[in-house]
């Protein structure tokens, strides 16, 4: 799209790249800039420098985070709101940059885990809500499964096989207005074309199923179900 844009503005083109290893960098910049200096990664969540921005388990297994990043500001309120009251003003524990100079940055981390895990996430998450506590929940892959906002705005869509069922897929992130929602179809079974293509290459009936008996190649020769020619259509296009 950029190369197009400057086509359109300048009545020149231009050649774009992408590279996966570039982007897997690109995306791990943190870590990247960071090893010289020391920090190690991957990095245990008790060895963070700002407890109140981390993740934490609830006594039901629900893992989530909260952010509060600007640490002396917040600690007193967070110790206050999860049950430590006692260590609220507490001054080996109320500045960030004295905490991770002692080492109590892994002390306040195991303090706030065995806060959170006196209770359930439904409590939790009303004292949240309450007390308006940035947070999100760690989602699996089964409450991403079960998101409806992943259905409703198509990123995720059930595809039916009638030997397995409806089975979620994703779909392509970008969208054009012009194209509407992308039309899905199902793959026919494997091997379904394996014939088809051998024999277009030259190979003789007699030599593709010789090549079927040997394991070398997999042909599917029964007629496929018809339903699997049935078309999937986004919510734009229902």
């Amino acid at each position: 799209m950029s190369a197009v844009w400057r086509a359109q503005r300048t009545g020149m083109g231009d050649h774009v790249t992408v590279n996966l290893h570039h982007m897997a960098l690109w995306g791990m910049q943190v870590p990247v800039v960071s090893a010289p200096f020391g920090v190690p990664f991957p990095k245990s969540r008790k060895a963070v420098p700002c407890p109140t921005n981390n993740s934490y388990m609830t006594a039901d297994g629900v893992w989530f985070l909260i952010c509060y990043g600007t640490y002396d500001s917040w600690y007193p309120f967070v110790a206050r709101l999860i049950g430590l009251e006692e260590y609220a003003d507490d001054p080996r524990f109320t500045n960030c940059a004295t905490i991770n100079a002692n080492g109590d940055n892994a002390t306040v981390v195991n303090m706030m885990a065995e806060a959170f895990a006196k209770h359930d996430w439904a409590y939790w998450k009303e004292v949240f809500d309450t007390n308006d506590v940035p947070y999100a929940v760690c989602n699996t892959m089964d409450d991403v499964l079960e998101d409806e906002e992943a259905y409703v705005n198509d990123m995720l869509r059930p595809i039916h096989y009638d030997s397995i069922g409806d089975h979620s897929i994703t779909t392509i992130p970008i969208r054009m207005k012009s194209q509407g929602d992308p039309v899905i179809s199902r793959a026919k079974p494997v091997g379904y074309d394996t014939r088809a293509v051998m024999e277009d290459l030259g190979y003789s009936e007699a030599e593709v199923d010789a090549l079927v008996e040997a394991g070398n190649v997999r042909c599917y020769d029964e007629e496929a179900p018809a339903k699997l020619d049935d078309l999937s259509f986004g919510p734009t296009q229902d």
